[in-house]
């Protein structure tokens, strides 16, 4: 027959030790003294739950029907006088006995330092005899066992209030010691510092009254709450001296003897994605999860909820998650579980999925990720439109600037964009921004706190969302739906004809050249490209158009071409083109680094510039086109001192037909000299060799 574990439980130890067995299919008897002792524990076929007070008769009793391997005491630290019963009932079986301690430890050392008001007692009985020279209300958080040594003294139990567990025994010892339902707090824990702070306040406590139970049991966050009170701490001292085991030694030892191997259970953690905010919208598997859940953390928003009811802690950083979950576990053996909240849905420019591969690689293999309820899929459902064919834009958290030209870019050219947004002010400037885009033909459905009983959804266009914004609260969540029925398709390559762009008579690139020159700059996203030498900005604005994430600055030393760059960038709508007057290289020194670089023009300071440009990025591209000879020689001499690679040169000469009467004739335009490379660790010798270089001068 195989032998069991007798268990003693009234701990979250216990409780935690009885699973681990079910787990390894090792059958255990656990003993409860309550109705809510069982309650509390999860039913398996491996485990059996024996309720009651037991005399040593009744334990011996037991021993005798069952084939038990070992008895494990995972009583509470306090309950001494069960603890010896056990002991005595051994006498003579043979059966090993091993003391699941809880850790508890005495109020932190910074809170002694800052001088808080605690006194500390040895038992029960010492206490409850100081309490009468003690004035004002006491709050009582030991528990119902003993309450009728604190409710012996008549005066001191008119101004008592208990606060115990919610069970049929908890609430017949409150009733056997003259309480009235006024002094009862019948309430199952874990309890913040908050719903602690809360219950110090609603009954103008002057004292609390707690046991020395640890974090397991709620001591720190007791200390905390009546160091912010201003309130008395009377702290009972652990009345166990003799040292027991932890609940990973309890296990090695079970393991020998069991010959079964048991280890402690991984700490869960649950990354869960709350909706909108709203508590309502949870899926029910969040719900239940965070009911199970010990330990919060997530931003102070999504944690309000919970104040009072869970160990919270304001974090949803991996840095700063990470040592607490470290500190977690020299403090509980990772018993319980963690629930890690965040906004929206975690599939959805969330930090789940960064935090996920962070706990992983830490170590942590129980990650689950649940998904919430997003406000896209909200705001699709209040307005009925289908949200698989949108473009998904978060603004939120972007700055000024960073922005404009990717909301620009998906109101232009998609029929339906959704935006979230930081608040009412970035809603103004996505309005603002359309008007100047001369895109305020579209229609946007603004919402509004989706979810929320001050939920609010307007459908309107830019100008008179601006018109009526002061009917719009300043602070809350605010999306977008934007509908454009008259979408431009996307240039899928740069090609806008000369004559489209603003010239006067200020020199610019042809179009044949800018195309070659583009491809030469082999781009990829995300890009900051400096056109340097600018002239009309025909070169600068096709690269702003090939894409949003591309930002590019067009550096000018003449006043007429910026001005006619900006006419330029405004003419096709380039929010992501900036114009930089001033001389180069002088004028890209506050830039930010490049990736890439187009050369139109140098005013004989080439090297100089090139020197620059590789200080910023020594890895960078570089596209130059030269006309005049002096240049060229430059190019083809091919010594401006810095290390070079993927050299590249070509000369392309463009012939337009231009009709004559009947006749198409060709007209050739000046040659152009293309020259691109890339700065690198080695030297362009090693890409051109001296030959190759011979025949791309002749």
């Amino acid at each position: 027959m195989q032998k069991k574990v007798l268990i003693y439980s009234g701990t979250t130890e216990g409780r935690i030790l009885a699973k681990v067995l079910a787990e390894a299919k090792v059958f255990s008897v656990v003993c409860v003294a309550t109705d809510y002792g069982e309650d509390v524990m999860e039913p398996c076929v491996y485990t059996r739950i024996q309720v009651g007070r037991q005399s040593p008769e009744d334990m011996r009793r037991l021993l005798g029907e069952e084939p038990f391997a070992a008895v494990v005491d995972a009583t509470h630290p306090y309950a001494v006088a069960v603890t010896a019963q056990i002991k005595e009932s051994l006498d003579g079986s043979g059966i090993p006995y091993f003391r699941l301690q809880r850790r508890t430890q005495g109020a932190p050392q910074d809170m002694e330092q800052e001088g808080q008001n605690i006194r500390y007692f040895s038992s029960a009985q010492e206490c409850a005899g100081a309490l009468a020279d003690i004035e004002g209300n006491i709050l009582l958080t030991t528990g119902s066992k003993e309450l009728g040594i604190y409710a012996a003294d008549a005066e001191v139990a008119a101004r008592m209030f208990v606060r115990v567990l919610p069970g049929t025994e908890s609430l017949a010892l409150c009733e056997r010691a003259g309480l009235k339902g006024r002094q009862i707090i019948a309430m199952q824990g874990p309890f913040s510092k908050e719903m602690n702070l809360a219950l110090l306040h609603q009954y103008q406590i002057s004292c609390m009254v707690t046991k020395e139970s640890g974090r397991v049991g709620g001591l720190e966050e007791k200390l905390e709450a009546a160091k912010e009170a201003g309130v008395l701490t009377c702290l009972i001292g652990n009345p166990e001296k003799e040292k027991g085991n932890s609940l990973w030694e309890v296990l090695q030892a079970l393991s020998e003897l069991l010959d079964t191997r048991l280890d402690l259970p991984e700490r869960k953690i649950s990354l869960v994605g709350m909706g909108m905010g709203n508590m309502n919208t949870l899926t029910k598997e969040a719900e239940q999860t965070l009911q199970r859940a010990r330990y919060l953390f997530g931003a102070g928003r999504l944690l309000e909820p919970f104040s009072g009811h869970k160990h919270t802690m304001p974090f949803y950083q991996a840095k700063d998650i990470l040592p607490c979950l470290k500190a977690l576990e020299e403090q509980d053996d990772g018993v319980g579980g963690v629930a890690i909240l965040f906004s929206g849905d975690t599939g959805y420019y969330s930090g789940a999925g960064t935090l996920y591969r962070e706990l992983r690689r830490q170590g942590y293999q129980d990650v689950t990720i649940l998904p919430g309820i997003s406000t896209v899929s909200c705001l699709s459902a209040r307005t009925g439109i289908p949200w698989q064919d949108a473009r998904l834009v978060s603004l939120h958290g972007k700055k000024d600037g960073a922005w404009e030209a990717v909301a620009a870019d998906a109101v232009r050219h998609e029929g339906k964009s959704m935006f979230l947004l930081s608040g009412k002010e970035q809603v103004r400037q996505l309005c603002e921004l359309l008007e100047k885009q001369e895109l305020g033909a579209v229609w946007l459905y603004v919402a509004y706190q989706l979810s929320y009983s001050d939920e609010r959804v307007a459908r309107c266009t830019p100008r008179q969302w601006l018109k009526e914004a002061e009917a719009w609260q300043e602070e809350g969540l605010y999306a977008v739906l934007a509908l454009n029925a008259r979408a431009e398709s996307k240039k899928l390559n740069c090609g806008c004809a000369d004559a489209e762009f603003i010239r006067d008579k200020v020199p610019m690139t042809k179009e044949e050249i800018r195309s070659v020159a583009i491809a030469k700059l082999r781009l990829t996203e995300p890009a900051v490209v400096y056109d340097i030498g600018s002239g009309t900005g025909s070169i600068a604005t096709e690269i702003a158009a090939l894409s949003p994430h591309v930002q590019v600055f067009a550096l000018e030393c003449k006043e007429e071409a910026c001005e006619l760059i900006v006419a330029n960038a405004r003419k096709f709508h380039r929010e992501n083109l900036t114009v930089v007057y001033g001389m180069a290289p002088e004028s890209m020194g506050e830039l930010p680094s490049p990736t890439h670089a187009f050369i139109g023009g140098s005013k004989g300071k080439l090297g100089g510039i090139l020197q620059q440009l590789y200080e910023k990025n020594p890895t960078m591209r570089v596209v130059i086109t030269a006309i005049s000879l002096e240049t060229i020689a430059e190019l083809t001499e091919h010594s401006w001192g810095l290390p070079l690679t993927e050299w590249e040169m070509v000369q392309v000469q463009v012939g337009r037909a231009q009709k004559l009467g009947n006749y198409q004739l060709l007209q050739g335009q000046n040659p152009v000299m293309i020259c691109s490379f890339r700065f690198g660790e080695s030297c362009g010798e090693s890409e051109a060799t001296a030959e190759e270089k011979g025949d791309m001068s002749q």
